[in-house]
C-alpha cells in the first residue's frame, strides 16, 4: 500500500467547519423541547444539540482522526476489522458535507487494498472492510469494485457450513457477538445492491445460528461468545459486555438498513432490534448517560466507556428516524447518550474512555481511545443530526 500522506488525511477534515450556518431554523422547536426534557429529567444532564453545534463536533473529532491516521497504518495495510466503523464515519461525514475529499480518501484506502478482504477472508473481522467498498460503490456508482468480495462470498458460503458452530472455530463461523457488525451489514448490502439474494439468505442462517446461541431470552442482550452463557462475574451477575453488544446493535440497524426491503426476514431482524432497544434503556447510567462495560453491572468496573455507548446513540437515534422506535419514549436516552459522548471528547477531539482491544469488560485509562470509537460516534453524529433536521424530536411530547 502506498504510504499514505499527512497532507491527504488532513485535507477531508477542514470541510464541515465551512458548511455551517449562522443560525439554525429549528431553534426556537429545540428549546421547546429542551425545556420539556430538562422538566421531565431534572437530575440528567440532557439537551438537544442543534446542527451547528453537532456538525462542528464531527469535523472536531474526524480532523483529530485523520490527523493520526498515519499510527493505523500497519492497520490499514492488513485491512483490520478496527477501521471498519471508522470507515463508515468517513462516509457519514461526506454524506453530510458532500465535500469530495472525504471520498477521495475512502477511494486511496479501498483501491491500495485492491478492494480485497482482510487476510483470513473465512473470518468475519476480515470481511468488515467489504463495507467500506459497498459505500463507495453506492457513492460512485461502480459496482465493479465488489467483484472480489462477491468471489470471496461465494466461496465461504461452500467453506463455512463444514465447520461447527463453536467459537474453537471462529475463524470460520460467525460464533462471537461483535462479529454481527464485522460480516452481515456487508452480505446484507452485497444482496441489495446485486440483486442476488443468496447472500442475504446464507447470512440471516448463520445470524439465527449465533442469535440462538448467544442472545439471553432473559436480559435481551447478547453474551460475547459461548465462554460466557454460564459464567458469573465476581458479583455473581452475567456478563453481557457493552462493546460486544454495541457492535450487535449497530450491526442489525445496518443489516435492516442496507438488507433487501422485501425480504422475509426483516421483520425478524426488526423484533431483535426493539428487544435490544428496550433492554439497553434499562441499564443506561441516567446522569452520565453512558453505558458500564457490563451493561448490567456498573459496580465491575468503575469506568463508563464510549465505543458501545456510541453504537447504542447511533442505533437509538437511526431506530426513530426509521420509525421503529417511539420517540416520546427513547428520545431521552438517545439524548443522554449523546450529551454523554460529547463529554468524553475533549477540546482537541480525541474520544476518550474508549476500552481497548479485547474481549470484555477490563480495565482502561480515561484518556484511551481507539478508531473504533471514533467511528461509532461519527455514524452517530450522522443520525443525530438527521433527527434534527427532519424535525423528528418534535414528536417529542413528554411524560
Amino acid at each position: 500500500m502506498k504510504r499514505i500522506t499527512l497532507s491527504l488525511l488532513t485535507v477531508a477534515a477542514t470541510a464541515l467547519f465551512g458548511t455551517s450556518c449562522t443560525c439554525d431554523s429549528n431553534e426556537k422547536e429545540l428549546q421547546t423541547v429542551n425545556l420539556l426534557l430538562k422538566k421531565d429529567y431534572p437530575h440528567s444532564t440532557i439537551k438537544l444539540d442543534n446542527a451547528i453545534f453537532t456538525k462542528k463536533q464531527m469535523a472536531l473529532v474526524a480532523e483529530y482522526q485523520i490527523k493520526h491516521l498515519k499510527k493505523h497504518a500497519k492497520r490499514i495495510k492488513e485491512r483490520r476489522w478496527e477501521l471498519a466503523p471508522f470507515y463508515r464515519g468517513l462516509a457519514a461525514c461526506y454524506r453530510i458535507t458532500k465535500d469530495k475529499n472525504y471520498l477521495d480518501l475512502m477511494k486511496k484506502i479501498a483501491k491500495d487494498a485492491n478492494y480485497q478482504l482482510g487476510l483470513r477472508k473465512g473470518h468475519a473481522d476480515d470481511q468488515a472492510i467489504v463495507q467500506l467498498y459497498l459505500e463507495l460503490a453506492d457513492f460512485t456508482n461502480d459496482k465493479s469494485i465488489l467483484a472480489q468480495a462477491r468471489e470471496d462470498f461465494t466461496e465461504q458460503m461452500t467453506l463455512m457450513p463444514k465447520y461447527k458452530f463453536r467459537f474453537r472455530n471462529y475463524c470460520h463461523r460467525w460464533s462471537w457477538a461483535d462479529a454481527l457488525f464485522m460480516a452481515p451489514p456487508a452480505w446484507a448490502k452485497l444482496s441489495t445492491m446485486t440483486g442476488d439474494n443468496t447472500y442475504m439468505n446464507f447470512m440471516v442462517t448463520e445470524f439465527k445460528t449465533n442469535t440462538n446461541k448467544l442472545f439471553s431470552d432473559k436480559y435481551h442482550l447478547y453474551f460475547r461468545d459461548e465462554r460466557y452463557i454460564n459464567k458469573l462475574n465476581k458479583n455473581g451477575k452475567n456478563i453481557f459486555w457493552s462493546r460486544g453488544n454495541g457492535w450487535v446493535y449497530g450491526g442489525l440497524a445496518s443489516v435492516i438498513q442496507w438488507m433487501p426491503q422485501d425480504h422475509e426476514s426483516k421483520l425478524y431482524f426488526e423484533d431483535l432490534f426493539k428487544k435490544m432497544s428496550s433492554a439497553l434503556i434499562k441499564w443506561q447510567n441516567p446522569r452520565n448517560g453512558l453505558w458500564a462495560m457490563n451493561i448490567i453491572d456498573h459496580n465491575e468496573y468503575p469506568l463508563y466507556e464510549t465505543s458501545g455507548t456510541a453504537f447504542f446513540c447511533y442505533g437509538l437515534f437511526w431506530g426513530m428516524n426509521n420509525g421503529l422506535l417511539d420517540v416520546n419514549t427513547y428520545l431521552p436516552y438517545a439524548v443522554k447518550s449523546w450529551n454523554g459522548l460529547n463529554e468524553k471528547v475533549t477540546a482537541e477531539g480525541r474520544v476518550t474512555y474508549v476500552q481497548p482491544v479485547g474481549y470484555a469488560p477490563d480495565k482502561f485509562k480515561p484518556n484511551d481511545t481507539e478508531i473504533y470509537g471514533v467511528g461509532a460516534y461519527l455514524m452517530a453524529a450522522e443520525e443525530y443530526l438527521k433527527f434534527i433536521n427532519n424535525n423528528k424530536f418534535k414528536q417529542y411530547k413528554g411524560k
